[in-house]
C-alpha cells in the first residue's frame, strides 16, 4: 500500500501535482529557473505517459471491434464529429441562432467584447493586492534609451 502511494502511478494526480508545483514556482517573487525547467520536463513526461495510456486503451477497444474494420473506424470519427458540433448559440437577448453565419457573428462579438478594454479610469484599484515583480531599478533598465550594444 505504501509503495503505491510513493510510486506516483496515477497520472492524473501526478499531472495535477506537477501543475500545482509549477504554478507555485512561477508565482514566487524570485523563481528558480532550474526548478521550473525540471518541473516542466516532468510534466511533459507525465502528459506523454497519459497520452500513451489512452492511445493504447483506445487501440485496445478498436481491436476488440475487429482489426482493419474501416466501417467501425469511420463511425467512430463520425460520432466524434457529431458530439463536438455546436448546433445552436444563444445571444444576449436569449434568441437561438442555428445558421453558421449567425453563430460565427455571435462568437466574434463575444470575443471582441471579452478582449476590448473597458477604459478603466482608476488603474491603481485594478492592481490592488498584486505583488510587484519588477523593481524600480529593473524598470529603469527596461525603459532606458536603446544603445548600439
Amino acid at each position: 500500500m505504501g509503495w503505491k502511494r510513493r510510486s506516483d502511478l496515477n497520472s492524473r494526480d501526478r499531472i495535477t501535482r506537477l501543475r500545482g508545483a509549477l504554478e507555485a514556482e512561477v508565482s514566487k517573487l524570485c523563481p528558480s529557473y532550474g526548478t521550473m525547467d525540471r518541473i516542466k520536463k516532468e510534466l511533459a513526461e507525465a502528459l506523454r505517459e497519459e497520452e500513451l495510456f489512452w492511445r493504447q486503451k483506445c487501440r485496445e477497444e478498436w481491436l476488440k471491434a475487429g482489426d482493419r474494420n474501416t466501417k467501425y473506424f469511420h463511425n467512430c470519427v463520425k460520432g466524434r464529429r457529431i458530439q463536438n458540433r455546436i448546433l445552436m448559440l444563444l445571444d444576449d437577448l436569449g434568441q437561438e441562432h442555428f445558421s453558421e453565419g449567425a453563430k460565427g457573428n455571435l462568437a466574434v462579438e463575444f470575443f471582441r467584447d471579452l478582449f476590448t478594454s473597458s477604459n478603466p479610469v482608476d488603474l491603481d484599484s485594478l492592481f490592488l493586492g498584486f505583488q510587484s515583480r519588477v523593481t524600480g531599478e529593473m524598470n529603469q533598465l527596461l525603459t532606458r534609451q536603446v544603445s548600439s550594444e
